[in-house]
C-alpha cells in the first residue's frame, strides 16, 4: 500500500543521547533485535487479510533489510559513531586525573535546533561556535582525535555571568546533558577541534 510506512510502522524515536534501550538490542553473539508496532489493516472489525499478508511478508521485510542490516549502512558514519562514543569515554574518563568535572570542547555548537530539539542549532549567519577563554583553556589527548582543546571546569565553585540572552542557561543545559555520550557526526560543524556535531562536544562525570 503506498501509505503503508506512514501508517503501518511506528517506532521508537531517539534523541542524540547515547543510551541502552529495548527498542533495539545487540545481543553478544552479534545479533541484532528490532522492536516495533505494525498496524494491521483492518475495515470496521475484520482485518484486510490480503492487505495484512503484503505488510508482513514484504514491506515488514523491506523495512528491515534497509534498518538493519550493516550493508544497507553507510559504513564510514557508523565508524565515525563509534570512535566519537570511545573518544567521549576516554575523555570523561581523563577529567578526574585532571582536576576537572566538565569540559566543552572549542568550536561546539551550544544552541539547540528548538526548544524541542536536541540537534544543534543549523548553521546561521548569527551561530557562533564555542572558544574557551585562554586561562580555562585545557588540552585533552584522545585516541582516535588526538589532541582535542577547550574549556576545562575546575572542582569547586564556578560562576558564570554575563547579561540577557548570552547563553548561560544554554551552557548550563549543555553541561547537564553533557553526563552522557552523544551520536558524533563530524561533517556537520567541521569544527577544528575535531568534535563535531558530537551534539555539544563536552563530558561531565557521573
Amino acid at each position: 500500500h503506498p501509505h503503508c510506512t506512514a501508517r503501518c510502522f511506528f517506532l521508537h524515536f531517539t534523541g542524540q543521547h547515547v543510551l541502552e534501550r529495548t527498542a533495539g538490542l545487540v545481543s553478544a553473539t552479534g545479533d541484532v533485535e528490532g522492536r516495533f508496532t505494525v498496524g494491521l489493516p483492518a475495515q470496521g472489525r475484520s482485518i484486510m487479510g490480503p492487505w495484512a499478508a503484503q505488510i508482513l511478508t514484504q514491506h515488514v521485510q523491506r523495512a528491515v533489510q534497509a534498518g538493519l542490516l550493516h550493508s544497507a549502512l553507510d559504513s564510514a558514519a557508523i565508524w565515525c559513531h563509534i570512535q566519537t562514543v570511545e573518544d567521549t569515554e576516554a575523555l570523561r574518563a581523563a577529567l578526574p586525573s585532571l582536576g576537572l568535572v566538565g569540559f566543552v570542547g572549542d568550536g561546539a555548537i551550544l544552541p539547540r535546533k528548538s526548544g524541542v530539539s536536541d540537534l544543534p542549532m543549523e548553521p546561521s549567519p548569527g551561530l557562533v561556535p564555542f572558544r574557551s577563554p585562554e586561562s580555562l583553556s585545557v588540552q585533552i589527548q584522545l585516541p582516535h582525535r588526538g589532541h582535542v582543546t577547550g574549556m576545562g571546569i575546575r572542582a569547586g565553585v564556578t560562576l558564570i555571568a554575563g547579561g540577557g540572552f548570552h547563553g548561560k542557561s544554554t551552557l548550563l543545559q549543555a553541561l547537564e546533558a553533557g553526563v552522557y555520550n552523544k551520536v558524533g557526526v563530524l561533517e556537520v560543524l567541521g569544527a577544528a577541534s575535531g568534535f563535531g556535531s558530537a551534539s555539544y562536544a563536552l563530558c561531565w562525570p557521573w
